[in-house]
């Protein structure tokens, strides 16, 4: 059985959120948890031949480059807290300010935006702490240009290196689709880890179901509760994915390959079945909670009914008891011989008829 493990203090965007109170719109101001590793940038170019590895400095971004239309051109930010190096990733690829805003925004909800030369996705990368019993997220952007491809991350983590060992095997299809397939992949890959998190949800509910069958614990409500506030915000950061996709075919015909854009509609099936599980792990939490009070209900009526019926036994004999302990003088029974038993046997003979009564009315078993 799992023990329910302590909650790990939660990171708060508030004092760095109020830094752009009176700001005016597109100002790159950084909202998240504290990061203290510096930002790494990445240029990966490929094609079918040949694929070439390179570290770029803030300084390289101020230097003017031909793009290569043969070459598929992959710019990658790890560290959105360095807020100029973002700013100079915008202004060499021509990012609008408000583009640049939202994302060095952690707080922002997943969506896709059309631009005039540039089709922006953000989104949530998930992951779940059973330790906590919480979700771990994490926002990736991508700016799908005709000829380009820049993503943003929050973290420095391996979670990008399946995608990286695809684009060393020179056969993948990976490298010969271009830019929207190299999109298309980076966004199977977080989706993906989703189905992940929902079985790792959906096995955490199962165990709750056989912990409230079994009455093994007394804090249940707090366990359904906090299951229930996990599933809530897992819906809240999967559920807008889907209408992300949904414009980026709609509109984002100008930078899809007609060949790439069912790939993209299987992530968008895969996102409709998530939050239909999601849906479905939601009203099953809410059975338990339901569960758990019949039970909790049930229990209390059973030790109510026990506290009965040993009041129904114990009222008359204490009514005989009282009466007899009353010091009058004149009591005929306390001068006969066969009193005392007397009074011993009527008790017993009430009790008798107590449980044989109870027993007849199902009060016992």
């Amino acid at each position: 059985m799992r023990k329910q493990s302590k909650k790990t203090p939660r990171h708060t965007n508030k004092n760095l959120r109020s830094q752009k109170t009176g700001l005016p719109p597109g100002s790159v101001v950084y909202i998240g948890p504290q990061r203290d590793f510096p930002p790494m940038l990445h240029q990966i170019q490929f094609d079918a031949q040949h694929i070439a590895f390179e570290e770029l400095k803030a300084n390289d971004l101020g230097v003017k480059t031909q793009p290569n239309k043969t070459h598929t051109s992959w710019l990658h930010l790890t560290g959105i807290h360095d807020t100029h190096m973002v700013q100079a990733i915008g202004k060499r690829h021509h990012i609008d300010s408000l583009t640049l805003e939202d994302i060095c925004n952690t707080e922002q909800r997943p969506k896709a935006e059309t631009h005039d030369n540039y089709l922006y996705v953000t989104l949530k990368a998930i992951n779940y702490n059973p330790e906590t019993e919480q979700l771990d997220t994490e926002q990736l952007s991508l700016i799908l240009g005709v000829d380009f491809l820049i993503t943003f991350r929050e973290k420095n983590d391996d979670s990008f290196m399946p995608l990286m060992e695809r684009l060393r095997n020179s056969s993948a299809k990976i490298r010969q689709r271009g830019h929207d397939y190299l999109m298309y992949c980076l966004l199977d890959l977080v989706v993906d880890n989703y189905f992940s998190v929902v079985e790792a949800m959906s096995d955490r509910t199962e165990e709750l179901e056989e912990m409230v069958n079994n009455a093994r614990e007394h804090s249940m409500m707090g366990m359904i509760q906090q299951n229930k506030k996990t599933l809530l915000q897992l819906r809240r950061l999967i559920s807008p994915v889907r209408e992300a996709i949904h414009t980026i075919l709609k509109d984002g015909s100008d930078y899809l390959d007609t060949r790439n854009e069912k790939y993209y509609q299987d992530i968008y099936d895969h996102v409709f079945h998530m939050t239909e599980s999601i849906d479905n792990l939601l009203e099953m939490n809410n059975g338990l909670k339901d569960l758990h009070l019949s039970f909790v209900n049930l229990k209390m009526n059973q030790i109510i009914q026990i506290l009965t019926v040993f009041t129904a036994i114990f009222t008359p004999l204490t009514f005989i008891v009282g009466l007899y302990g009353m010091n009058f003088q004149y009591m005929p029974e306390l001068t006969w011989r066969y009193g005392y038993f007397a009074v011993w046997g009527l008790m017993l003979l009430i009790v008798i008829g107590l449980l044989i009564y109870l027993k007849h009315k199902r009060w016992l078993r």
